[in-house]
């Protein structure tokens, strides 16, 4: 997870991607089968983002069921096998991520 260098510093002083990737790694930690994430890139830059969301489709091929909220389209399409689109509390659509577009 690349934390290895930034062993000996605050979390304070850790950049907003790096501190996910310490929150993903403390849950990990229990090896968990399923991961819940409300919107895990929304603080983190572009390169930020890249790498956790390439991050979390190792931890998907390894068989991690990931269970996600976003509102980045992009999101959906890198990890999603299933999408359930909720609006009001309410569900709106159970469809695969390329239905979306329609």
């Amino acid at each position: 997870m690349a934390l290895r260098p930034h062993l000996h510093k605050p979390v304070g002083d850790l950049s907003g991607g790096l501190k996910q990737r310490l929150a993903l790694a403390l849950a990990l930690l229990a090896d968990p089968p399923i991961l819940l994430l409300d919107e895990p890139t929304a603080s983190l830059d572009t390169a930020a983002r890249t790498d956790f969301l390439a991050l979390l489709q190792e931890l998907k091929h390894q068989g991690k069921t990931i269970i996600f909220s976003t509102h980045r389209y992009e999101e959906i399409i890198a990890l999603a096998d299933r999408v359930l689109h909720m609006a009001d509390g309410k569900l709106v659509a159970d469809c695969h991520p390329t239905a979306l577009v329609q």
